[in-house]
């Protein structure tokens, strides 16, 4: 088999499909040529397909002007031998090729109409359609052009046409082609959504809303003339497609097309024409030598629900067969700006409650249920959140399954996030929240305690961060055993993105993971380190979330947590793998409090020891020893212990760990009708709730 190359980058059709002199294709490519045989047979004039940036719609677009156009048609249908459309046939039985090269194709893109004022905009539209009017240079010479026609041409070419004349600049191109090949036109428009989201985005969170509304004004009423005048029962125009991100209605500008049909993510039409299918994926992977990757490009790349079929993210693939790299190499080529301040800059407490609640859930490997319009409606104020799920669906950053329609035009459908590419990009929105809201970074006292492995430490600092981050008003507010599962979720995507932050600056040393089975459960979250004999970074750490109904089940909570992870044996996975030890935590949260039961799990002698009977020698994630620290009795360190339990801390912390295990356990005193166990102070890790107890009899406090 010959060894072809991958080519990043380009969407250029006739590039794709290059081959060498023994005819053989020279790069690495997925065969979408049957996508030509669908847009045949479907029957609208106008079709408008939004997909996700970076899932060929570009290359689609170059494809079928490609094969339509009626230049080069003789060159151009050597690039489809070999290809599925070649042998492919309509439904009535007619070839698919007897189409090739029949029609004069219009394409064009908006990718550069990104400018915040219109005459800005529509300064670089000119440079536009000049560019477009040189591919038809013919045109300037044609015996069946009037004078004042060609007149025109050249107008357009030089950009010295007056701005009105700009509105009919796609209209006009039609009908000259059409003139001089009297043949119907083809119109291929691609990105056609992006003037009119950089509008919405300068609208309602830019400097100047103000600005923002005249923009808004100025493209309904130049796209109302530019694409409905030329688009809407035009006798000359043969077939039009449309792609973009978004659907955008409402603005005015498709409100007169009658023979308009839209295909978003949720049809069935068109589902397997953009990305690539698991089919498809496996095929490129055997070509390249990588079918025993395919899990982890599952993992990675996979989890997109278009219409009926499981689609792959096709540009994160081929950048992960080149590089050999499973990392989010989607994130960097989108332009993000609406979608990361409808995230970070909700307009209203209500719409941060609601955005807070449901990425958390999301985060945490959750499916969270909504109901949507499956349009982003551009006269209406984009940060309501409803808005917010549809344009996180269409552009890719959610995927939906189960999705039933109602009689008010809205969906009912189940989010989730699609994989790990996409789970990385929410941690990384989770971290730039926490960095500009509220300047918690990287180099922040919590993760330096997390990564030092100061446990006492760390949960006194996330105490501190949930009291100024998280009001009692962004956490679900509910009782009802039904809701426990949102609930917790709420905190277990808290957690996720907190966390993230430690791998900014350790992502080659520690795995951060959530969700995953271990022992006879599911644990909640993980930071493991990636070389169990690394120096540094060699303990593994495990926190279990739970909810409590109130402030006074927060401790029954964070123990029952602490206790799960010991039954189900969650230390097992990393045990296998040679980690030594395991920090267990158990966490319990109730609105903005939380509380917290750790112990430290070593592998070798499977037992688990307080955390603060070994706080001097062990850390969550360093160590340098080379044998099994010393175990030491709990210390209580505050003001609340008596002198005498403190000497008898200090006489404990003197043995070995031989002599240790053979202490006998104190019994347990009995003060009138409350029973006293010394033992709780290995379940006492902050200083909220370590106070010895009192005894019934004069309230002196007793030091056992």
């Amino acid at each position: 088999m010959v060894q072809r190359q991958f080519k990043i980058g380009s969407s250029n059709f006739s590039d794709l499909v290059a081959r060498d002199a023994k005819n053989n294709f020279k790069y690495y490519f997925v065969d979408k040529t049957f996508f030509i045989q669908q847009f045949l047979q479907n029957q609208n004039e106008v079709l408008l397909i939004p997909r996700p940036r970076r899932f060929g719609k570009s290359t689609n677009l170059d494809m079928l002007k490609y094969f339509f156009s009626i230049d080069n048609a003789k060159d151009n249908r050597q690039l489809f031998t070999g290809l599925q459309i070649e042998n492919a046939k309509l439904l009535n039985g007619e070839d698919c090729m007897a189409y090739q090269g029949r029609y004069p194709v219009i394409h064009l893109s908006f990718k550069d109409l990104k400018q915040d004022n219109f005459s800005s905009l529509l300064a670089m539209l000119k440079t536009v359609i000049s560019k477009l009017y040189k591919q038809f240079p013919y045109l300037l010479q044609s015996e069946k052009l009037l004078p004042e026609e060609k007149l025109r041409v050249q107008q357009f070419i030089a950009e010295t046409a007056t701005d009105d004349v700009y509105q009919k600049a796609l209209l006009l191109l039609i009908s000259y082609l059409y003139t001089h090949h009297n043949q119907k036109v083809m119109v291929l428009i691609d990105e056609y959504d992006v003037p009119f989201q950089n509008a919405i985005h300068l609208r309602d969170y830019g400097k100047s809303s103000k600005a923002g509304e005249q923009l808004v004004e100025d493209l309904r009423k130049f796209f109302g003339v530019f694409l409905g005048g030329a688009l809407k029962d035009n006798k000359e125009l043969e077939k039009c497609l449309m792609t973009g991100v978004v659907r955008i209605a409402g603005a005015g500008v498709f409100s007169d097309l009658n023979n308009k049909r839209v295909y978003t993510i949720l049809n069935t039409p068109f589902d397997d024409g953009f990305g690539f299918t698991e089919m498809e994926l496996t095929d490129l992977l055997q070509q390249a030598g990588k079918i025993d990757e395919l899990g982890s490009f599952r993992a990675w790349y996979n989890g997109y629900q278009f219409g009926g079929k499981i689609i792959y993210n096709p540009w994160s693939v081929m950048c992960c067969l080149e590089s050999g790299e499973f990392i989010s190499h989607w994130l960097e080529t989108s332009n993000n700006n609406l979608i990361y301040s409808m995230l970070l800059h909700p307009k209203t407490t209500q719409d941060s409650k609601e955005i807070n609640s449901v990425l958390a859930g999301l985060i945490s490997g959750q499916n969270v249920q909504k109901i949507i319009d499956t349009s982003l409606v551009f006269d209406s104020r984009v940060q309501e959140t409803e808005h917010l799920w549809i344009v996180l669906l269409s552009a890719g950053y959610l995927s939906g399954t189960q999705h039933v329609a109602n009689r008010a035009g809205k969906t009912q459908i189940k989010l989730k996030i699609p994989n790990n590419e996409v789970q990385a990009i929410y941690e990384q929105v989770f971290v730039d929240w926490l960095k500009n809201k509220h300047a918690i970074t990287a180099d922040s006292p919590l993760i330096e305690y997390l990564l030092k492995g100061e446990a006492e430490q760390f949960c006194k600092e996330l105490k501190n961060i949930f009291q100024k981050v998280l009001s009692s008003r962004d956490a679900p507010q509910t009782k009802d055993e039904d809701e426990s599962s949102r609930y917790e979720a709420f905190y277990h995507g808290f957690m996720v993105g907190l966390l993230a932050l430690s791998l900014e600056k350790n992502h080659h040393k520690v795995l951060l993971k959530s969700n995953r089975e271990s022992g006879s459960g599911y644990y909640d979250l993980v930071l493991e380190p990636k070389d169990s004999d690394d120096k540094i970074y060699n303990k593994g750490v495990i926190f279990e979330f739970k909810r409590a109904q109130d402030s006074k089940n927060l401790r029954i909570e964070a123990q029952s947590a602490l206790k799960q992870i010991k039954d189900k044996k969650y230390p097992s996975e990393m045990e296998e793998r040679g980690i030594r030890e395991v920090v267990c935590i158990g966490m319990a949260f109730y609105q903005g409090n939380l509380q917290e039961k750790y112990e430290l799990y070593n592998c070798q002698q499977k037992t688990y020891l307080p955390i603060t009977a070994v706080a001097a020698s062990s850390k969550l994630l360093t160590s340098t020893y080379s044998h099994p620290p010393k175990a030491t009795a709990p210390i209580a360190k505050k003001r609340s212990l008596s002198e005498s339990l403190q000497q008898q801390s200090e006489d404990v912390r003197s043995k070995s760990p031989d002599t240790l295990e053979m202490l006998p356990r104190k019994k347990a005193k009995k003060t009138g009708d409350e029973e006293i166990k010394p033992s709780d102070a290995a379940y006492t890790n902050s200083d909220d709730d370590f106070e010895p107890p009192l005894k019934k009899k004069g309230k002196k406090k007793s030091g056992f």
